[in-house]
């Protein structure tokens, strides 16, 4: 299944974009509770366990929440589209992140605004997941015998991703810190952005 040519072009995309939420899942707790390095970084060790696991609760109900949203409000725009403006909200997320970790203190006049776009930001990039679902479901009506092996590949594709994400985001964060998480970020982003504007040009092409 994984070298059905629609899955093929759309896998690395897919893996690339669950990186990233093995990154923030698996990595962000350690950065939020490491005290002692980085000491110029707003995010690295201004937290205790207690306030660092709100934070992560905070992420995951603000991805959720986005992706109802963008389930009942996608249908209007292309599959490809969708999963391009989450990938823009990546990079967003990047930007917004990085301008909030190098804030002089909690209590900065910016923290708030930029939080308040960080979260906005997140939104935007859960739109990626309801989007490559119903493209994987598209796949799925010219393989009708495979069609659980392909939505099987959903699964697939969020366990590797994690696990790549992980393994790959543990040396940037020992590197950089919170900046690590804006950089391995932003890498996998573009891995994303290259696919899906493949993807997106040869479906504007067959149409």
């Amino acid at each position: 299944m994984v070298t059905n040519p629609r899955v093929e072009s759309f896998a690395p995309a897919w893996i690339a974009i669950n990186a990233v939420l093995g990154v923030w899942i698996n990595l962000t707790a350690r950065i939020f509770t490491d005290k002692g390095r980085f000491p110029d970084q707003l995010l690295v060790g201004r937290f205790d366990a207690f306030e660092a696991g709100n934070l992560r609760a905070a992420y995951a109900i603000v991805f959720v929440l986005g992706i109802l949203l963008w389930s009942m409000y996608f249908g209007q725009w292309g599959k490809t589209t969708v999963m391009l403006i989450g990938t823009g909200g990546l990079f967003l997320t990047c930007l917004f992140l990085f301008a909030l970790n190098h804030q002089p203190a909690l209590d900065a006049p910016l923290v708030l605004p930029l939080a308040l776009l960080l979260v906005i930001s997140i939104v935007i990039q859960s739109g990626f997941t309801p989007a490559a679902l119903a493209h994987l479901a598209d796949i799925t009506e010219e393989h009708a015998t495979d069609r659980g092996a392909i939505m099987g590949l959903y699964s697939v594709f969020l366990g590797v991703g994690q696990f790549i994400g992980a393994t790959i985001g543990g040396p940037f964060v020992d590197w950089l810190g919170a900046d690590g998480i804006v950089v391995v970020t932003a890498l996998f982003g573009a891995v994303s952005a290259v696919t899906l504007l493949r993807l997106h040009a040869n479906s504007r092409a067959e149409h």
